[in-house]
């Protein structure tokens, strides 16, 4: 049980249900090796979860449950790389499908800073990368997978939304079932060359 959390916000989370794909950012960078390597750990089959950054009226918190698609990663270099109306150039990309998506997403202070009974029930990945940052994606180990899942499932009561279409109702901050899936060019299929690593040296 392999899991993923990628970064989004507001307005980005909304066009990644519609189109159902992740991605990264390497800001205005068209090849970025190390977030190449993040990318390409997501495999066909792992859980992908999405987490909004908090602001100042609005906490911050995680929203799944969706899987990889394939093993696929997509290069999406220039202006393209903004496609479909994104506010960030998004470089790599993977397709996503439904698993079991939630309407409400769980607050980062339950996922994060509330104390579980037991110390390994706490989520080391993600409370790392809180203080790290500097990544777009971040991999979770098998029970930070089945942890997170069980807190977005309690946030529910359980009920999982009955549609394979998704988008968001920003006045109840909420994952809402849309009308369609689009699609759009996901680019060229990436793996990481020689090329690559030697272009990524200082």
């Amino acid at each position: 049980m392999r899991g993923h959390v990628f970064i989004v916000n507001e307005e980005t989370l909304p066009i990644h249900l519609q189109n159902m794909f992740v991605g990264v950012s390497s800001g205005g960078g068209d090849n970025n090796i190390a977030l190449l390597s993040d990318i390409l750990r997501v495999k066909a089959g792992d859980f992908v979860f999405f987490y909004i950054e908090g602001r100042p009226n609005k906490k911050g918190r995680f929203f799944g449950i969706f899987t990889a698609v394939d093993d696929n990663v997509y290069h999406l270099p220039g202006p393209a790389a903004n496609n479909p109306g994104l506010p960030v150039k998004l470089i790599y990309r993977k397709a996503i499908k439904p698993y079991k998506v939630y309407a409400k997403g769980v607050l980062e202070w339950v996922a994060l800073d509330k104390l579980p009974t037991y110390a390994k029930e706490l989520l080391w990945s993600l409370i790392y990368r809180k203080m790290k940052g500097g990544r777009g994606n971040t991999m979770l180990f098998p029970w930070e997978v089945d942890r997170l899942i069980s807190l977005i499932a309690d946030e529910n009561q359980g009920n999982s939304l009955s549609s394979n279409d998704f988008t968001t109702d920003q006045a109840n901050y909420e994952i809402v079932p849309g009308t369609s899936t689009l699609s759009h060019n996901m680019g060229t299929q990436k793996t990481v060359s020689l090329t690559d690593i030697l272009n990524s040296s200082p």
